[in-house]
């Protein structure tokens, strides 16, 4: 076997080779290597500034006025009975962006109440004018108004504690549970406002597109972040917390629906109610609840049973023993969602604008979404709202699919003042509803097969109405309604419905879509406004998704084509592994 050629250069080589030519020997100066990094570093740095300055830019949220979407300076808030964190924006200087609130130093009591167990985490001042709080001395009262109980705290459940100087105990009210209680902000529990990345590059290669998140200019000293609602010559209206726009050349104005774009209509539901989330029971209004009570003329005995240890509604309507096999009609079973529905955003509690921030518009516009697994029958499951003079109501069947036993979606009237879920059910609780015209009815061959979990989802937003099985749409209606104010909650409603089956049902959601307030002020329930710029410029109209607390388009006219500075992508702080907010921006 021939050997291999060494490689290494250290072998010695033979004493008559010639060593090859090879370029001079330089020795290398400690000062071209300082300028060969000087130079990288220099390279670096400009092309840092040529993608800043064409690419990409960071940037931090200064408010909330983008809030759920983004959030300004906030710190974070556990609800007692379900558990649930929420976040709550803090006031800043709106030039510099800083944290304009005071703290002062106050004893806070950390324990729980003696008789009902519900957690507390309140501030006490002096026991008595000029004392200071003194624990185990100093006399406690639940701030459950159900419970009542007043205690003396041990010692060793009190910590004197920086907390926000807000008077009081500021008083919170969960979105998940609607649970009200009382809680400090400590100077600990703050976060900084996101920080993003944006798209500089995005309008300098194509147009921006409605809903899209916009960063932009409107002075020398403050960048602004809002979502597209207006393009250039369309005239604007809110009503209703929906968006109408009317075209150039167009005749009449018509509602805009995020549909087109799903991505963005999914970040904009906020979450009412979940019943894959266990509650503590302290909200003595439960989410949901049989829509009459047992022995009325509409429900002869209980149909729907909730067990709190499996989170899981059963619900049974078979046909009764007897029934007459002529007689098709399924008993129907009605579960009501028992919540409020309005435009409440705990994120404006410290808001400038104080009571503004208590958004209580009734939102009609809503989602219902739900596992459901069929144990036995050959009936439906279904659901109904009522958004002002309409309802929308959808049924699907259990078994296999069929064309001639189809899914179902209708629109129908309401009748009378209380709405017709109360005129249909109050007295015959089997009453089919009239028929609607053809036009206001669509069909499927789908059904919910005995014995497997099917999601189901039911939403009625921007005057569409659709239903979705397992995440595919199979039934859909566009209408028009021109978005009614509604003024109470009677004139909407949330129900599940049942006929002719046995099933469960878990992890129970609602939403609400967001509700885009006509103006801080405003009292008019429709605001027009024409989405052009100065001396016939390109101008876009844009507002915050947080409407009740927000300074946009809607004081200050439409935005200049010249003053966007991007699209924003997406938030890449805060990142810490316990307070991960990191997400594209949708």
């Amino acid at each position: 076997m021939a050997k291999k050629e060494s490689l290494d250069s250290s072998s010695p080589s033979p004493p008559d080779a010639e060593a090859p030519p090879g370029p001079p020997s330089v020795s290398k100066s400690p000062y071209g290597t300082l300028r060969e990094n000087l130079e990288a570093l220099i390279v670096a740095v400009i092309l840092a500034l040529i993608i800043r300055h064409f690419s990409v830019e960071a940037f931090e949220i200064p408010t909330g006025s983008m809030a759920p979407t983004l959030f300004g300076i906030h710190a974070w808030v556990s609800c007692p009975n379900c558990d649930t964190e929420f976040n709550v924006g803090l006031r800043t200087d709106l030039e510099t962006g800083k944290l304009n609130m005071p703290y002062q130093r106050r004893m806070v009591y950390l324990g729980s109440c003696l008789k009902c167990k519900v957690r507390h985490h309140r501030a006490y001042d002096a026991a008595d004018p000029g004392q200071p709080l003194a624990p185990g001395k100093s006399l406690l009262i639940c701030g459950r108004p159900e419970c009542g109980c007043r205690w003396q705290g041990e010692a060793g459940d009190f910590q004197e504690q920086a907390v926000i100087a807000q008077g009081d105990d500021l008083a919170f009210e969960c979105p998940l549970c609607q649970f009200r209680f009382k809680e400090v902000i400590e100077k600990s529990n703050l976060t900084g406002g996101h920080k993003i990345l944006v798209n500089k590059f995005a309008y300098r290669v194509g147009k921006p597109r409605r809903w899209d998140v916009i960063v932009f200019q409107m002075n020398e000293v403050r960048n602004y972040i809002k979502r597209l609602l207006g393009l250039p010559g369309e005239t604007v209206w809110i009503q209703g917390g929906d968006l109408y726009v009317q075209g150039p050349g167009e005749s009449q104005r018509h509602i805009e629906r995020k549909a087109e774009r799903p991505e963005v209509q999914e970040n904009l539901w906020t979450r009412l109610a979940d019943s894959s989330v266990a509650e503590r029971g302290y909200n003595p209004e439960p989410a949901w609840r049989e829509a009459f009570e047992q022995g009325s003329g509409g429900n002869p005995s209980p149909r729907w049973q909730w067990s709190p240890p499996l989170l899981r509604w059963t619900v049974e309507a078979l046909r009764p023993e007897g029934h007459p096999k002529e007689d098709l009609r399924d008993p129907v079973a009605i579960l009501k969602f028992n919540r409020r529905s309005v435009d409440f955003y705990n994120y404006n509690l410290l808001a400038p604008s104080g009571a503004a921030g208590y958004g209580r518009a009734e939102v009609g516009d809503k989602k219902l979404a739900f596992t459901v697994r069929p144990l036995e029958g050959e009936g439906w499951i279904g659901g109904e709202i009522r958004d002002g003079s309409f309802a929308y109501q959808f049924r699907v069947p259990v078994g296999q699919a069929d064309s001639r036993r189809p899914a179902a979606l209708r629109r129908l009237p309401a009748e009378g003042g209380e709405g017709l879920f109360a005129a249909r059910f109050r007295h015959s609780p089997d009453r089919e509803p009239p028929e609607p015209l053809a036009a206001e009815r669509a069909e499927a061959a789908a059904a919910l097969p005995l014995s497997i979990p099917s999601r189901l989802e039911f939403e009625n937003v921007d005057d569409r109405v659709a239903v979705r099985l397992d995440g595919k749409e199979i039934l859909a209606l566009e209408y028009s309604s021109g978005s009614p104010v509604l003024r109470s909650e009677n004139e909407h409603y949330l129900l599940l419905l049942a006929g002719g089956v046995r099933a469960e049902l878990e992890a129970l959601q609602v939403f609400r879509d967001v509700y885009y307030a006509p103006g801080v002020g405003s009292p008019d329930p429709a605001r027009k406004i024409e989405s052009v710029g100065a001396d016939g410029e390109n101008g876009y109209f844009a507002c915050g998704d947080n409407s009740p607390n927000s300074f946009d388009s809607r004081m200050w006219g439409t935005v200049p084509e010249r003053n966007l500075m991007g699209k924003a992508l997406l938030v890449f702080w805060p990142a810490w592994p316990a307070n991960w907010q990191c997400k594209f921006i949708r």
